[in-house]
């Protein structure tokens, strides 16, 4: 990506919680192995109806120390 750009992730069906590189400086998976069994799949399960963070559930299932980086996330604006 270029310098200026932000990347986000869109609804996320399609994107692992643990396995894929979409927040911090690699996969949660390789940064929290000791996490990585939690039983969540995709990033999607981490919103709530709205397509917003869902603070509680990302608290219940991600290293209190990846909180930061997740929120940080861009997550699309639905009108």
């Amino acid at each position: 990506m270029r310098r200026g750009i932000k990347w986000g992730v869109g609804d996320g069906a399609k994107i692992s919680i643990w396995h894929d590189w979409w927040c911090g400086e690699a996969s949660l998976a390789s940064q929290y192995p000791e996490h990585s069994s939690i039983n969540m799949d995709t990033v999607d399960k981490l919103m709530n109806d709205v397509g917003e963070w869902d603070v509680n559930k990302i608290k219940a299932c991600i290293p209190s120390e990846a909180l930061d980086n997740v929120l940080k996330v861009n997550l699309p604006r639905f009108v």
